[in-house]
């Protein structure tokens, strides 16, 4: 991921967090091995200030963006955006508002 970073024009890393990541990890959404290696991934994105993307729900919406990510994906094909989704999305942007 350092190498991806360093590329000069790179305007947004987004790792396949619920497919690609894990199936080439070798291992099932949600280990916690996949969720170390996004960390690791966000962290590089921050230090070269390249927004970093990740798909979310509604129920991590806020964390994923209080952890730093900034391009946030969210509803599926099959679900597209859910009452609890726009909600969560709202809240969000809410906490996320200058005050």
């Amino acid at each position: 991921i350092e190498e991806i970073a360093s590329v000069p024009g790179v305007g947004v890393i987004r790792p396949g967090a619920s497919g690609d990541l894990p199936t080439s990890m070798g291992l099932p959404n949600g280990h916690p091995e996949v969720e170390a290696a996004l960390q690791k991934v966000l962290k590089t994105c921050i230090s070269h200030n390249i927004p970093c993307g990740i798909s979310a729900t509604a129920a991590n919406i806020q964390q994923r963006l209080k952890e730093g990510w900034r391009y946030i994906e969210v509803g599926g094909a099959a679900d597209g955006m859910t009452p609890q989704i726009d909600g969560a999305l709202r809240a969000a942007r809410a906490s996320a508002a200058p005050k």
